[in-house]
């Protein structure tokens, strides 16, 4: 399926829409059974035409991954998911992109050994046929105010936008202890919404693993601001159980 097929909302459709759901949700417009329905089966039905490009994408790095030397057996997890309807609404609240522009509905993720892998991935990514690398931002070089290390390409392949991440193992393994503390405190963290003892206890921590990724020997890291906030965030979780 490409984007021309007729089967597909138009671009005025799909700014139309993604405008009433923003007003709707910030209470300008008001909600009817009807409208709010057709609105989104539009936005679904948008988001499911992704779901060929997304899958050949990850196919894709896959098998660029295997074909690294020395990743064939370090190599970690290749997944792939399309936005939930929920999700793309709050970010069209939230951000304000147009629904037709939004960059992140298909995406994918790698997580690989290290840094060098990840710039292995990247180059190897740059060179595939029927993958247009659209726009980089490396987070590993200028990271989240959060914390957050990745690198993200967003990309066009058979006239879709997706998402791809790279991540190390260890940003894996930060990125996995965010979901966890959103999900059992009702958090944001991804969007720094959280006490500030929460969030300089993550940014201390992506710094930490960062070093790591980058070389540094754990023996030769000043560990002083982590054990700092590792001590003070105990002593909120004490308060607030």
């Amino acid at each position: 399926m490409t984007r021309n097929s007729s089967s597909l909302p138009s671009k005025n459709q799909l700014k139309v829409t993604g405008d009433r759901i923003r007003r709707r949700m910030n209470g300008q417009l008001a909600s009817d059974g009807e409208g709010v329905a057709a609105d989104a089966a539009l936005v679904k039905q948008w988001r499911s035409a992704h779901s060929s490009a997304l899958t050949k994408t990850r196919i894709g790095l896959g098998t660029i991954i295997m074909r690294i030397h020395d990743l064939d057996s370090q190599a970690g997890l290749v997944t792939q998911r399309l936005k939930r309807y929920t999700s793309i609404v709050a970010k069209l609240v939230r951000e304000k992109p147009r629904l037709g522009e939004m960059e992140d509905i298909a995406g994918c993720r790698a997580v690989l050994p290290t840094l060098i892998a990840v710039d292995q991935v990247h180059r190897q990514l740059e060179k595939a046929y029927r993958l247009e690398i659209v726009t980089v931002r490396d987070y590993n070089a200028d990271p989240h105010s959060g914390g957050y290390r990745a690198l993200h390409l967003w990309c066009r392949r058979d006239s879709f936008k997706v998402e791809v991440q790279l991540r190390t193992e260890r940003q894996q393994q930060w990125a996995e202890l965010v979901e966890e503390w959103d999900s059992s405190l009702g958090l944001d963290l991804k969007h720094e919404q959280a006490p500030d003892v929460v969030l300089v206890y993550f940014r201390e921590l992506a710094d930490y693993f960062s070093q790591l990724d980058n070389g540094v020997a754990d023996s030769m890291i000043d560990k002083s601001s982590l054990n700092g906030a590792t001590s003070a965030l105990r002593d909120w979780a004490r308060r607030e159980a």
